[in-house]
């Protein structure tokens, strides 16, 4: 047994038995222990030369003259001692405490950011004991040459509050492993070591030739994990790169540090020491590092650049010589000449752009430099000189209208106003915006719905000057609005942008012009005029700005003069994005705006389109409007503007087309085209996506009614002990046929296991598949009903199929199982013949919902059947359901919900049928099945009710009322 910490309490459940690659879990170490004897030079003292707001944060393209040694963990398949894979190294030497107390070891792991392209990582784990430790020793083929760079990337996943707790790497002089406790290993033998130690201040730590000293990276830095150069130079010096996992952003540089003592650098070793995560390692590197950028001003995601700041950066090279003419700059495309060059023909540059910056300009820049060896980076960024009101237009967040369309215009002053919180304006819902689970926190305009928070944003628009605080609108729900009236300059161009912070799946909000200019009622038209996209930017107070971009990602400018209501709405995932305001930044724009194709789906190359998918299409006005009746439609070069209904207002037009069964869309790459005017210019857009291939149910498959059909399922179920062995019972369809059909052997008695299910594991279900093994599981649908034929107190080791004839009319279905552990749903030509597998969960799972999608050709019962199975530990269950035309999920067979779709099964294929003769004022049932009893119901639904005591032959009084008889096992 081991366990390994992950950073948060964990519950050993019933699931992990399913999980095998997660299976490393650990506890906070509880036993009192020593203390390591770390002391923490002042940084007086030699400190790192290091000024975090003057390091350029760039996106690195980092190429190499020479590579000396190189090794990844994506080729590995185990990772041990004698492992030796790549060039340039010796095999690992790991080494751990475990057997002892505590648990340490390694591992070769898989899903992490700095894994491989297969997600492959070398992972470490050492806990709960003061002993606890895992080590991984390797030795350099040759030792570290001057002026080359060690590389490696490290994710520390957590380490803990205790100062004896640590984990890092060290480069070491010598191959000597010595492999011991913390308390020396970080030190003895290694002349530089980076880590991150429990007990101290929240930052990693280098030790090296200035002794202790913390480097100014929180752990919050490294979420993503870290790359670490180590760039050797002449003298026993170094110059230390930190980089974000992927090594495209700069974190932190030092350089000219000293080593700890002197000699070669000959190894490295990776280690932990009683922490509460893993340190998980990767793309371990040796070779010449590329010039690299620093010190540029203004850096990169600047916002707000005073036009007077100088342009100016640094480049270095650890092992040649850079001249000027091999430093390249360029500015939104163009080659920057009017430099100057301190430093030319050394290893330091210092450039400075002569041109002044202009004002109110989004700048993207490039910085091209290749050193006398040949050696080439390529770094990016970008920052803007935006300028404040009124040359540019801020819409707050918090300012939307009040009082149901009123607003005040703060377009038009040069300086910022907070008037709708100082005096609560609130809104009106459905008219001023449109929450749905109104009251939230309005920290802005209290007592109003829209959740309004402090942000902590960059100052923008001269609020500090005005002692303003800035909002942000949080945590918006899918379909949820906000509606902002304002006074637009006449004959001003702008681009728009969105100051958002990203932080859950799809942060996507739409930006919509009404087509009344002032919005005093609720359902007003509007057209789109395009989204923002926001990407995740790493926290809720984390903002970048997003472009306005329409239908294709083309970048949209707007001109609309006078008075307009913009909308914003969420349509992306439900609290995914913060939005803290607004700004229209003017540009130079000597076109005219014409109609666009501003939104809509399908999107240019989506998949997964399913076939009855409606395209819906807007077209936004411009500064000229769409015409109507020029808008043309073509699905696959095919004319089908007469099936497609318009709506038109003033702001644009909205087109729709639904394809109706059978006229579906065709599986595969489809082609859209859509052609309109403005009575000027005519515009022609075209772009092409796929549609998903959907399984068709045979037409010989669709069978008619039978009298004999039975409302629900027929059900077999086997059941076996719950202290059977678990590798008997892995959770696989293979595994739950086998059980069923009786052949599943006891691999120690060679005998077949035994059902221990009730009835014989046979059951008729009149009612829905809504199944739950014990109270661990929780379902889609509430409340669940108890598994049939199933003792109580018992649940592992089951398998069950349900026979079904299902009623579907000719169309497209969407069924779903949810479950714990798997299944697989067929159809065929009988419900025991199934062999189109239409869904399927061959694994053990935690509960979970499958959905897939299939097509019946025509009306007809179709036999179905699902085949679901149970391994061990508990937790267990199954629900089948269908998802309507509203979204909905619905049990199939549900009498309580109206349009479930109906499943039966024939009475003759589980047990006797019963026949009705008339005799006199009576109707006799007969059966011959001792071993049944017979049940009644006045519909067909039930509920039944036993008929005490009767048997075959059985008289009914013949009088009038409908009643429903069936016969249900009774031994």
């Amino acid at each position: 047994m081991r366990w390994k910490p992950l950073g948060l309490w964990l519950i050993l459940d019933h699931h992990r038995e399913k999980e095998p690659n997660d299976l490393r879990l650990g506890a906070r170490p509880l036993l009192a222990r020593r203390l390591l004897n770390f002391t923490f030079m002042k940084k007086n003292l030699l400190p790192l030369c290091i000024a975090i707001a003057l390091l350029a944060v760039f996106n690195v393209n980092r190429a190499s003259a020479q590579i000396f040694a190189n090794d990844d963990a994506g080729v590995y398949k185990g990772w041990n001692t004698g492992t030796n894979y790549g060039f340039g190294f010796q095999p690992w030497i790991l080494y751990n405490t475990n057997g002892g107390t505590g648990f340490a070891g390694a591992f070769r792991g898989n899903g992490d950011p700095i894994g491989s392209t297969n997600g492959n990582f070398w992972g470490m784990y050492a806990n709960q004991s003061p002993t606890a430790a895992s080590e991984a020793f390797r030795a350099f083929s040759n030792s570290l040459p001057v002026n080359a760079t060690f590389k490696i990337q490290w994710h520390n996943k957590g380490i803990g509050s205790h100062n004896y707790a640590a984990g890092g790497f060290n480069l070491r002089n010598g191959n000597n492993t010595n492999l011991q406790t913390a308390t020396t290993f970080i030190f003895d033998g290694s002349v530089f070591s980076f880590y991150y130690i429990g007990g101290n201040s929240d930052n990693f730590v280098v030790y090296d030739g200035n002794g202790v000293n913390t480097v100014p990276l929180g752990f919050s830095s490294g979420n993503n994990g870290l790359t670490v150069l180590v760039t050797l130079l002449p003298g026993s010096m170094y110059n230390l790169i930190v980089e974000n996992g992927a090594g495209t952003s700069v974190l932190y540089t030092a350089n000219g540090q000293p080593l700890a003592g002197s000699g070669t650098i000959d190894s490295v070793a990776q280690f932990v020491f009683d922490a509460d995560g893993d340190q998980n390692f990767n793309g371990m590197e040796i070779f010449i590092l590329a010039p690299q950028v620093a010190n540029l001003t203004p850096t990169n995601g600047a916002v707000y650049v005073p036009a007077a700041t100088p342009l100016s950066f640094a480049v270095t090279s650890s092992s040649s010589t850079i001249v000027s003419n091999n430093i390249q700059l360029i500015l939104n495309g163009i080659v920057q000449t009017n430099l100057t060059d301190v430093g030319s023909g050394t290893s330091s540059n210092q450039l400075v752009l002569n041109t002044p910056l202009q004002d109110n300009q989004t700048f993207n820049g490039t910085i091209i430099a290749t050193d006398q060896s040949g050696n080439s980076s390529t770094n990016t960024f970008t920052f803007n000189t935006w300028d404040t009101s009124p040359n540019n237009i801020y819409v707050e967040s918090g300012d939307y209208n009040y009082g149901g369309g009123q607003w005040l215009n703060n377009f038009t002053t040069a300086q910022p106003n907070q008037n709708y919180g100082q005096f609560d304006l609130l809104g009106i819902s459905n008219i001023d915006y449109l929450v749905f689970n109104p009251p939230t926190n309005n920290a802005y305009r209290a007592g109003d719905a829209p959740e309004l928070e402090a942000a902590t944003d960059v100052d923008h628009n001269n609020f500090a000057v005005n002692g303003f605080t800035p909002y942000d609108l949080a945590f918006n729900d899918t379909g949820e609005w906000e509606d902002y009236t304002r006074v637009l300059s006449n004959n001003v161009t702008y681009a728009v942008y969105a100051r958002m912070s990203g932080f859950n799946a799809n942060p996507t909000m739409s930006f919509e012009r009404m087509a009344t200019p002032q919005v005093s009622s609720a359902n007003q038209p509007g057209a789109v005029l395009g989204t923002f996209v926001a990407p995740q930017t790493g926290g809720t107070q984390v903002y970048t700005f997003v472009p306005l971009k329409d239908f294709f990602s083309n970048p949209v400018l707007v001109n609309f003069g006078g008075t307009n209501t913009f909308r914003t709405t969420d349509i992306g995932g439900s609290g995914a994005y913060n939005l803290g305001y607004l700004v229209f930044v003017a540009v130079t724009n000597n076109t005219t705006l014409r109609p666009y194709l501003s939104a809509g789906f399908p999107f240019s190359n989506v998949t997964g389109v399913s076939p009855q998918q409606q395209v819906s299409l807007t077209i936004a006005n411009g500064q000229t409007s769409v015409n109507p009746s020029s808008i043309q439609l073509f699905l696959n070069a095919s004319n089908i503007t007469s099936a497609v209904t318009l709506s038109n207002n003033a702001a644009g037009t909205l087109l729709t087309y639904q394809p109706v069964f059978p006229n579906i869309l065709p599986g595969g790459t489809n082609s859209l085209q859509v052609i309109f005017s403005d009575g000027s210019v005519s515009q022609t857009d075209s772009w092409q996506f796929v549609v998903q291939t959907l399984p068709v149910l045979p037409l010989a498959w669709a069978m008619p009614t039978n009298s004999s059909f039975i409302s629900g399922f027929a059900e077999q179920i086997a059941k076996a002990d719950d202290s059977s062995n678990s590798a008997d019972f892995p959770p696989s369809v293979a595994r739950a046929e086998s059980q069923l059909a009786g052949t599943l052997i006891d691999p120690g008695s060679g005998a077949v296991i035994p059902n221990e299910a009730l009835n014989g594991g046979l059951n008729n279900e009149t009612n829905t598949i809504n199944y739950a093994i014990d109270n661990r599981f929780n379902g889609l649908f509430t409340p669940t009903n108890p598994f049939p034929a199933i003792v109580p107190g018992t649940s592992n080791n089951v398998a069950m199929a349900a026979q079904m004839y299902v009623w579907l009319s000719a169309g497209i279905y969407t069924f779903g199982v949810y479950s714990d552990d798997g299944f697989q749903f067929t159809a065929g030509s009988t419900p025991a013949n199934t062999n189109l597998i239409l869904g399927i969960a061959n694994v053990g799972r935690a509960p979970a919902s499958t959905q897939f999608s299939f097509i019946a050709p025509t009306n007809g019962f179709y036999p179905m059947r699902l085949l679901y199975f149970k391994a061990q530990l508990g937790g267990g269950g199954v629900e089948l359901y269908s998802v309507n035309s509203a979204g909905a999920n619905v049990l199939l067979n549900d009498p309580n919900t109206p349009g479930s779709i109906k499943s039966y099964y024939l009475v003759s294929s589980t047990g006797p049928i019963i026949t009705i003769s008339p005799s006199g004022n009576n109707v006799i049932l007969s059966w011959s099945a001792p071993s049944y009893s017979l049940e009644s119901a006045p519909v067909l639904t039930g509920p039944y009710t036993t008929n005490s005591g009767a048997t075959s032959p059985y008289p009914v009084p013949a009088t009038g009322s409908q009643q429903y008889f069936r016969l249900v096992k009774t031994q």
